[in-house]
């Protein structure tokens, strides 16, 4: 698998987390990590040198799968050196996450790393207006985005507190910066209009992840990633991650207006080629009809002729000989 292929929301939240488990690791050190609600299993692509295990309720083809309920985790406690949970968080009914986030915390030895959005003003209004462009555009209602607006998205201060009074000592990164992430969604999601435009979307997620990733790490952003230690974390492994923090500045701006007059401009030839079809299968029932036209009129002379007099004639004489 080509990782930078990937859908650039979902590269983004697996790379800020394969940057800090780096930046966590001894010299040589390989972890035990388990992906709570990681299905496919993408963790395994980032960090192919750990040993990496995955539990969802979907079904998932995979080495160390297993399917089980994230809020009652079938492991023991301490189980793996870190667990992870990216963009899961706030598909979790509220009454319900403080008991997932423990069910994290009891089976992992020293971290739990946490993406999610989190209540913001700003990231709601951008989960709205993407919910209504795919329902406009693609006439469904996606139902992640409908989980995020029936649930409501986690409050960060509440989850911070929560994991603080675990005895976690923490800190987050931002991840996604908002004024790309909404534009790149809606271009995305644009683009599964037409399976024709699949390779188009791979280029375009592959240019951004390569590019772009660097500057998504700041705020305004779509998610937090929260890493949290049951031991004191080191200075210096806090400056390290620090690092990974974007400055936000006029270089990152991206513009998307050439993109979006490139997708109208593959809309209007997919328009043009419907267009075609409609005009084929007109002229297909044209000619239907013109031959229908030609067989009643043939019905009609054969009708005057005197042979069919007498073949009807003699029908009649035929049905009174029955009776």
């Amino acid at each position: 698998m080509n990782v930078l292929e990937l859908p650039f929301d979902v590269y983004q939240r697996y790379k800020i987390t394969e940057e800090v488990i780096n930046i966590l690791r001894s010299p040589g050190q390989k972890f035990k990590i388990l992906d709570a609600g990681g299905h496919p299993g993408l963790i395994n692509e980032f960090l192919p040198e750990d040993n990496t295990f995955i539990v969802d309720k979907l079904e998932c083809h995979i080495p160390n799968f297993q399917k089980a309920d994230i809020l009652d985790l079938p492991f023991e406690d301490g189980s793996f050196d870190i667990v992870t949970s990216l963009d899961v968080l706030e598909h979790i009914p509220p009454e319900n996450r403080e008991k997932f986030l423990g069910e994290l915390w009891r089976v992992s030895k020293d971290y739990i790393l946490i993406a999610a959005p989190f209540d913001d003003s700003k990231v709601a209004q951008a989960d709205r207006i993407l919910f209504e462009f795919i329902k406009l555009k693609l006439g469904y209602e996606n139902h992640f985005l409908v989980e995020h607006i029936s649930n409501g998205l986690p409050n960060k201060e509440n989850t911070l507190s929560f994991i603080s009074a675990l005895g976690a000592d923490m800190f987050f990164i931002p991840n996604g910066k908002l004024s790309h992430w909404l534009p790149m969604m809606m271009i995305l999601n644009y683009l599964d209009i037409h399976p024709q435009f699949k390779r188009l979307a791979n280029l375009i997620n592959s240019f951004y992840n390569e590019n772009y990733y660097r500057t998504d790490n700041c705020e305004p952003c779509y998610r937090y990633t929260i890493v949290a230690s049951k031991k004191v974390l080191p200075q210096p492994t806090i400056s390290e991650v620090r690092k990974l923090i974007s400055s936000d500045n006029k270089d990152s701006y991206l513009d998307f207006s050439l993109v979006l007059t490139l997708v109208e401009l593959f809309n209007i030839d997919l328009l043009n080629e419907r267009q075609k079809l409609i005009f084929q299968l007109e002229r297909a029932i044209r000619n239907l009809e013109n031959d229908r036209d030609k067989w009643r009129k043939h019905a009609e002379d054969l009708m005057a002729t005197r042979m069919y007099w007498v073949y009807e004639r003699l029908n009649k004489i035929r049905d009174i000989f029955r009776k």
